[in-house]
């Protein structure tokens, strides 16, 4: 399943193993910006991973229906946590091709 391998690969903390999950032409939507396509994704990734050291991802909730998929989800790190993270994807050929991601991150 391409959402527990996208978790694994995020709790990795490896960004290049992050962008396999991806299509080349992908696009993430994160509050107050869009990541277009896989190296871009890889980037942003590696930039997440430099802020959130120890960063560990938990899924809270997953509903699936086809090739869309709502995650509700949490994460714990060094110096940030979320707990109300809310994740959207559509996926199809065995990788993500578009998501959305909306989360409030609180530091301590």
């Amino acid at each position: 399943m391409v959402i527990e391998d996208h978790l694994a690969a995020l709790n990795s903390g490896e960004a290049g193993r992050i962008a396999t999950d991806y299509a080349e032409d992908a696009i993430v939507v994160l509050p107050g910006r869009v990541v277009v396509g896989k190296e871009a994704i890889r980037a942003a990734f590696a930039e997440n991973a430099e802020s959130s050291s120890g960063a560990r991802y938990a899924a809270l909730s997953v509903t699936e229906s086809s090739d869309l998929l709502l995650l509700e989800w949490r994460m714990d790190a060094d110096s940030v946590s979320v707990t109300d993270g809310i994740d959207t994807f559509l996926i199809y050929e065995g990788v993500i091709h578009r998501q959305t991601s909306r989360f409030t991150p609180v530091e301590g």
